[in-house]
């Protein structure tokens, strides 16, 4: 069960946000595609406008794509197999048209589509996939991890002619939860689990170290570039969020103030706001406010996905959820003349204004 995190990064503090199903208030949300279950969600880090949702209609599954931020949705799934699940979306940074995604089922696999969703090629066939990201600059290299710990194909591979060889990453064995995390502005810096060891490489993937922290998730980590933090989701013993200052040598817990299992992430694509479902830190993750929707009722939240103002979040059950963090406000009406609208920084600063800098004259008010 995928749990989340995101964060943004602004120029004075940090913002770290993870989900937990409890509870919460804060943000006003609409039900913008109402599904049983969307278990991913993720956008173009170079166009935001572009998302893609898999869904899982528990005897099939179907994957969505947006090209107004999530607003509205049409389905890309056409020659796609009968599935159980889409587990994985990557999204290439530098060609959006080009997407990998994992499908769990009999007819299962990693399938490629370099036209939008409009064809898919399967690229590696197994039943059981976990993730798969394409590497940042260059999208014919590839790795994807293989669950299934009774199976000979589990364990993490590495592709550099965009899936028509495959070499397997022998150093991580092939324990079920082989999982992997590029960072998107240092590639040859990769982080990787396999139950229940967590795993980094400083060359690109050819040399493993193991790190001093076990059930870590490598989907479930952040990589604060501005801070040189690295955060993870831990489950299991000890769970909860921890963060690295020193690339992996050492892990601190953060205080997150309830039981959790972070699992999956979502970072802002502009650097600006972010949710979960819904805890938040603005102190890099030492406490942390409750924050989000009532009526999802302690409901699992599957996929997140942050970009400036706008939040998707899939909720189990409901569907996916869309939340503007700065949204447009009411209409205004100004009063001209004598004792209408007032404001003391344009008409008498002379200064430009906002419709907050407006007000009707102070005796009314």
């Amino acid at each position: 069960m995928h749990k989340v995190i995101s964060f943004l990064v602004s120029l004075f503090c940090l913002n770290i946000f993870f989900s937990n199903p409890l509870q919460a208030t804060g943000l006003s949300w609409s039900l913008v595609y109402p599904t049983r279950e969307s278990t991913y969600i993720t956008s173009s880090s170079t166009n935001n406008s572009i998302v893609y949702a898999s869904i899982r209609k528990w005897v099939d599954i179907d994957i969505l794509k947006s090209i107004d931020s999530g607003k509205t949705w049409i389905s890309v799934k056409n020659n796609l197999p009968v599935a159980a699940d889409i587990n994985w979306i990557s999204i290439s940074n530098n060609h959006p048209d080009t997407i990998a995604i994992s499908v769990w089922g009999t007819n299962g696999g990693i399938f490629l589509s370099e036209n939008g969703g409009l064809f898919w090629s399967k690229i590696f066939s197994a039943p059981t996939p976990r993730s798969v990201a394409i590497h940042p600059n260059n999208p014919d290299i590839m790795f994807i991890g293989i669950g299934g710990s009774n199976s000979g194909q589990s364990g993490l591979y590495k592709t550099t002619d965009k899936g028509l060889t495959w070499q397997k990453i022998s150093q991580l064995g092939s324990n079920n939860n082989s999982q992997i995390n590029i960072n998107p502005l240092n590639p040859n810096f990769i982080l990787a689990d396999s139950d229940p060891h967590f795993y980094r490489s400083t060359d690109g993937g050819i040399n493993w170290s193991q790190m001093p922290i076990d059930h870590a998730s490598s989907t479930g980590s952040i990589f604060d570039n501005i801070h040189s933090v690295i955060y993870t989701g831990k489950y299991e013993e000890n769970k909860g969020v921890y963060a690295s200052y020193n690339n992996g040598d050492t892990w601190i817990p953060k205080n997150i103030g309830t039981s959790v299992d972070p699992f999956h992430i979502s970072q802002d694509k502009n650097g600006g706001g972010g949710i979960g479902k819904l805890w938040k830190s603005i102190n890099g993750g030492d406490t942390w406010t409750n924050v989000g929707q009532n009526d999802w009722l302690g409901r699992n939240t599957w996929g997140l996905d942050v970009a400036g103002d706008r939040i998707l979040v899939s909720v189990e059950g409901l569907g996916i959820y869309y939340a503007d963090t700065n949204p447009e406000p009411d209409p205004v009406v100004f009063i001209p003349g004598f004792l209408g609208s007032w404001s003391y920084k344009g008409l008498i600063e002379n200064q430009s204004t906002t419709y907050a800098d407006w007000e009707l004259m102070p005796i009314f008010t």
